[in-house]
């Protein structure tokens, strides 16, 4: 499921994300403890395209479901919770009601973060949860009314978060999901800057993809390999660069460092490299990539900074730690097969 945006905001508890993909919510090919939904008041009719026709495709009834539920809010805030669900990936349920009910949708969405403490107060360890774009199918409420509210509800939701650690918004819709994504980098203020073409970055594009070519033969980080791929060969906006550049630098660390640890900041990971006898220089280029992938992420942060955002020169420097970062890892990964 391609991811089209994110953002990792601090909070009391360590770092929390905020996702958009494109895709079915209902067949989301990895783990989330909370699916919502919406429906209008006390209708849970699956009608072709709907979200809750998805979930009776696959053998999941809504209406079922709502008759004797985990936990039942719906005098209170429209919303109701489904007992744990018998299928894989997905938890549990949360319904909202929007039509019908008489709160605006901005009410709405609040009542839904609201039961969200709800469910913390009571013990509910949910990590995860997984959004469509709600209200935007049979309710035709605009999209762009809804994307300023429910990103600004889930980043204060997630900046005082018990448990909750991810926040996952899903688009079916690719041309939908490029219009949200603009809205959400406005809202989030994030700079549209992208990789200017040119003899010398264009060469340099394509070292970094003969590099991801040796890299993905080697049969390691397939999924990241394919994204940085995509991202090198299309428009490389500074966002999807530098995240995913990010990225890289932590997958080629955890499969080099012995002392690697999720639990250890990238930075000091990168630090680490020094026991195993890696080059400073080397390790300059981690912390370039380092930098840009946390610049992008914590861009809401960026009014504070100066200058705020990054440029296209800027850019030309990430792709060249980039294309260095993976032909250093490449040489290393091939002179450890050589020892053996």
């Amino acid at each position: 499921m391609p991811l089209i945006n994110f953002i990792e905001i601090k909070t009391k508890s360590g770092y929390s994300e905020f996702e958009l993909h494109t895709g079915d919510i209902t067949n989301l090919g990895f783990e989330v403890d909370l699916v919502a939904f919406s429906a209008y008041k006390g209708s849970y009719v699956p009608t072709p395209g709907s979200v809750i026709r998805s979930f009776y495709e696959q053998g999941i009834d809504v209406e079922a479901l709502a008759e004797k539920p985990l936990l039942d809010l719906r005098d209170s805030f429209g919303t109701w919770v489904s007992q744990p669900l018998e299928v894989q990936n997905i938890k549990n349920l949360i319904c909202l009601e929007i039509r019908g009910t008489g709160f605006t949708f901005e009410e709405a969405i609040r009542n839904l973060f609201s039961v969200l403490s709800v469910l913390e107060i009571k013990g509910y360890r949910n990590k995860t949860i997984a959004l469509p774009m709600l209200g935007t199918g049979s309710q035709r409420i605009n999209p762009k009314e809804i994307v300023p509210i429910l990103v600004n509800q889930a980043l204060d939701f997630l900046m005082h978060a018990r448990y909750l650690k991810k926040v996952i918004f899903v688009v079916r819709d690719e041309e939908q999901a490029e219009e949200l994504n603009e809205v959400m980098d406005m809202v989030l203020g994030r700079s549209n800057v992208r990789v200017p073409h040119g003899p010398m970055i264009d060469g340099l594009k394509s070292e970094i993809l003969r590099e991801l070519d040796k890299i993905e033969a080697l049969g390691v980080a397939n999924h990241l390999v394919k994204e940085l791929k995509r991202i090198i060969s299309g428009e490389c906006r500074s966002f999807d660069l530098g995240v995913n550049s990010r990225k890289m630098v932590e997958f080629i660390l955890s499969d080099i460092s012995p002392e690697y640890s999720h639990g250890y900041s990238l930075l000091h990971n990168i630090r680490l490299l020094d026991n195993v006898g890696i080059a400073k220089w080397v390790q300059s280029y981690m912390h370039v990539l380092r930098e840009f992938g946390n610049a992008e992420a914590h861009s809401a942060t960026a009014a504070k900074r100066n200058p705020e955002n990054m440029s296209a020169k800027d850019l030309e420097v990430c792709l060249f730690c980039l294309q260095r970062v993976l032909d250093f890892y490449n040489s290393y990964k091939s002179q450890f097969q050589f020892l053996k």
